[in-house]
């Protein structure tokens, strides 16, 4: 809001500056002007025109008992037109050429008063009359015939007539060198007539003050002391010289057809008189003491409004300073706070998967450990004519079990990977969970990676001697066998050993021992067949349960996993400490936008103290000079 205001302000300030500069050219142009331009201006109705027929003595304007002037008239001496009389209506005062006629309008003299009608009714649209007449008097009575300057009076339009007017007319009297207020004795000062006389003070310390039709009142001297009051309030340089500026006159008495070839009143002779002097005779009152005035306020204005601006500058940039001075250690301890941050949550991300490692590859290594008991008793035997479906249903449950462990490890490493996310934003004092909620999203997208039981139970693949365990069988048979030769001999001898069987040949006989030999055999043999089918369900069982722990220990397939698992817990540490790294690098940039507008700003202020300091003095010593000039 402040900002606001000050732009507001600033573009009002602009807004007139720029005014000021236009009226300062204007005065430039009317003190370098030689002529004198008279503005008779005052209320509706109050004897303007008629005042202007009487200063000439000659009716030029139309007068009526109603207003009849609607355009700005400006009567000249006819010798600024050649020496001829002529009536220009000019739409654009701008465009005018006395010598171009495409710019106006000629209107005959003697029908002024029917062309003024016309524009009041609406008829006619023009801006100004320009009214070049002959002033056939003596140059010493003769106030446009003066000899000694060109003189132009401009009678206007009443203030009270309408607003456009009104406006135009205040506009106007910026280019006048002498305001002539004509004030009616029997109403006074208007307050449109007041509000330009305010107006008007601005510039011109000294107005020309006519109260006319003063003849019409019966108390004239209360009538003076009432008007003179109001001047003093109105202007206070007026009132002082009341004297030679403010006439009561009855300028309608003063008229040629009124007065026919006689002498004029002596009042009207007095004002005539203090108006050639003003206008003529003491022209540095009135060409220099209005631009004095002016500039003496202007400059006043601006000494002001420097002064406090370098007031305001300078508290501006003590604050800005203050807050760069109080803004520095917070900048630095951002700066420290992100890599202790930063740091421990590297830290805690590396020791929690190492953690996740470690765990992964013990469990998924002892999850293969009596795997052939477990499956054992999930699996059902069916007899030997379903031991090829049954082998195929071992290694799809050895698969999903060693699956299921994977998924428990999973599940386990997310629970880990929780618990580490929130303790780095524990870390880093963010109660925020924009990303805490990505530990439960782990492992639930399709991985191609990720071991499958189809997988696992395409890589123990099948073969027909997994059923037998002949080898197994035989190994055990000869560690038997040796076991029991070893210990005979020992205990009885190797020759003993040897003549006992002799012995047991001789006597039974060889044919006998041929005799009893195959049947043994045979009954030996079946026996071994019995124990082998007896024995396929738990052999199959040993021989996938071999594999499967040779597939996980001896392969890589538990790297693997605990690499993928690792990993994508890792991704997630990644993750939320790339956010807040993120954060704490958008809140150092924030600080060093904040740092940089600061500077910028302390770089304005000190530019504009320095500034306005030096316009205080330039409008210090131009005041000085301006003082200087005499105008009286």
């Amino acid at each position: 809001l402040r900002g606001l205001e000050r732009n507001a302000i600033a573009h009002l300030l602009d807004g007139r500056i720029q005014q000021s500069v236009k009226h300062l050219d204007n005065l430039y142009q009317r003190v370098s002007d030689k002529s004198s331009k008279v503005l008779i201006t005052g209320d509706l109705n109050a004897g303007k025109s008629t005042l202007v027929n009487a200063l000439m003595q000659r009716t030029i304007l139309p007068i009526d008992q109603q207003p009849c002037t609607s355009l700005f008239c400006e009567v000249l001496d006819a010798q600024e037109n050649e020496g001829q009389e002529a009536v220009h209506a000019i739409k654009d005062a701008s465009t005018y050429n006395r010598q171009d006629p495409n710019t106006f309008t000629v209107v005959d003299m003697r029908h002024l008063e029917k062309f003024m009608n016309d524009v009041i009714d609406g008829y006619e649209d023009y801006a100004q009359v320009k009214v070049y007449c002959t002033d056939r008097r003596l140059v010493n009575d003769s106030l446009l015939h003066n000899g000694v300057v060109d003189i132009a009076l401009i009678d206007s339009p009443g203030l009270n007539r309408d607003s456009v007017k009104t406006t135009a007319l205040f506009a106007r009297q910026q280019e006048i060198d002498v305001v002539v207020f004509v004030v009616s004795a029997e109403n006074h000062f208007t307050l449109s007539g007041k509000e330009f006389l305010w107006n008007a003070a601005n510039e011109k310390t000294h107005i020309f003050i006519v109260v006319n039709r003063f003849d019409s009142i019966r108390d004239k001297e209360r009538c003076k002391r009432v008007i003179l009051d109001q001047i003093k309030q109105l202007s206070a340089k007026t009132y002082e010289d009341a004297d030679e500026l403010v006439h009561f006159v009855s300028a309608g008495s003063c008229l040629p057809e009124v007065i026919q070839g006689g002498d004029l009143p002596a009042d009207f002779l007095r004002l005539e008189e203090c108006l050639r002097s003003f206008v003529l005779e003491k022209r540095c009152k009135s060409k220099l003491a209005p631009a004095k005035v002016y500039l003496e306020n202007i400059l006043s204005d601006v000494s002001v409004l420097s002064e406090s601006n370098r007031h305001m500058a300078a508290e501006e940039l003590a604050k800005v300073r203050l807050e760069l001075e109080r803004g520095e250690p917070e900048y630095k301890d951002t700066l420290i706070r992100r890599e202790v941050v930063l740091e421990r949550v590297d830290r805690l991300a590396e020791e929690t998967c190492a953690l996740i490692d470690s765990m992964t590859r013990e469990k998924l290594t002892n999850a293969v450990d009596d795997i052939e008991n477990v499956v054992s008793a999930l699996v059902p035997w069916n007899g030997l004519l379903h031991i090829w479906q049954y082998a195929n249903d071992l290694r799809y449950v050895m698969a999903d079990l060693f699956v299921d462990r994977v998924k428990s490890c999973e599940v386990e490493a997310k629970e880990k990977a929780k618990n580490c996310v929130n303790d780095i934003h524990t870390i880093a004092d963010d109660a925020s969970a924009a990303n805490q909620m990505d530990a439960l999203t782990l492992f639930t997208k399709p991985d191609a990676n990720r071991i499958t039981t189809g997988k696992l139970k395409d890589e123990l693949s099948l073969e027909f001697t997994d059923i037998f365990e002949v080898q197994d069988k035989l190994g055990m048979a000869s560690v038997s066998l040796g076991a029991v030769t070893m210990f005979s001999s020992k205990a009885l001898g190797y020759k003993s050993l040897i003549h006992s069987l002799f012995d047991i040949t001789n006597t039974v006989g060889v044919s006998n021992v041929r005799k009893w030999a195959v049947p043994v055999v045979t009954v030996a043999g079946l026996g071994v067949l019995v124990y082998i089918a007896a024995d396929m369900k738990h052999a199959l069982a040993r021989k996938t349960a071999r594999k499967l722990r040779a597939h996980v220990r001896e392969g890589t397939m538990v790297h693997e996993e605990a690499m993928r698992i690792t990993k994508d817990c890792r991704r997630v540490f990644k993750s939320n400490a790339w956010e807040i790294q993120n954060r704490f690098q958008k809140e150092i940039e924030a600080h060093e936008r904040r740092r940089a507008e600061q500077e910028k700003a302390a770089k304005d202020g000190e530019q504009a103290v320095i500034y306005f300091g030096k316009v205080f003095e330039k409008a210090d010593e131009l005041a000085r000079w301006v003082a200087a000039v005499e105008v009286e």
